[in-house]
């Protein structure tokens, strides 16, 4: 079933959550992860700007598109941002974008989305369980898998650079619309 994976690692995640589900600890470390990205977002956001790097559209927020969208489709995202009135915001703004539509929402095929709803709702209850059992071992999220925050902590450096210092603004809309 799992040989057609070729990287062992990715190999080892895809069995264990087949296996265990919410129990897997792939899941705990993915949750960590989310909500270590939507604090980092919302604390961005706090500053006023439009966007995660300000208020221009980057390639920071084309890439957690994807992933809000997903958790969003699943019927999820809620877990995580309830409290994140910024973040929703964001979200709002973001799927209005015409190369998001274009790009995601104009592939799916009729049934997709529905679906998603129902694998999410699912998994909804036993998830939130998990996410609330995860805020109460790490109430200040020490607990965020570091490869995971040195990975978002570098595409926001790269996405930084690229964006002050390597590409004159605004940077074309044909990328960023």
């Amino acid at each position: 079933r799992f040989a057609n994976v070729g990287d062992p690692r990715r190999r080892d995640r895809v069995k264990s959550t087949f296996e265990h589900g919410i129990d897997s600890p792939f899941v705990f470390n993915g949750i960590a992860a989310y909500e270590k990205a939507f604090k980092d977002m919302a604390k961005e956001l706090d500053g006023g700007g439009l966007w995660l790097l300000g208020d221009q559209f980057s390639l920071a927020d084309i890439n957690m598109m994807p992933f809000v969208n997903r958790l969003s489709y699943l019927g999820l995202w809620d877990i995580w941002i309830d409290n994140r009135a910024q973040v929703q915001e964001w979200w709002e703004r973001a799927k209005q974008r015409p190369s998001f539509i274009a790009g995601i929402i104009d592939h799916f095929k009729p049934g997709e989305e529905s679906e998603m709803q129902e694998s999410g709702l699912k998994i909804r209850d036993q998830l939130a369980a998990r996410y609330q059992s995860y805020l109460e071992q790490f109430p200040n999220n020490w607990g965020a898998d570091l490869k995971f925050e040195l990975y978002y902590f570098s595409i926001r450096i790269v996405c930084s650079n690229f964006l002050m210092e390597k590409v004159p603004s605004p940077l074309p809309e044909m990328v960023l619309s």
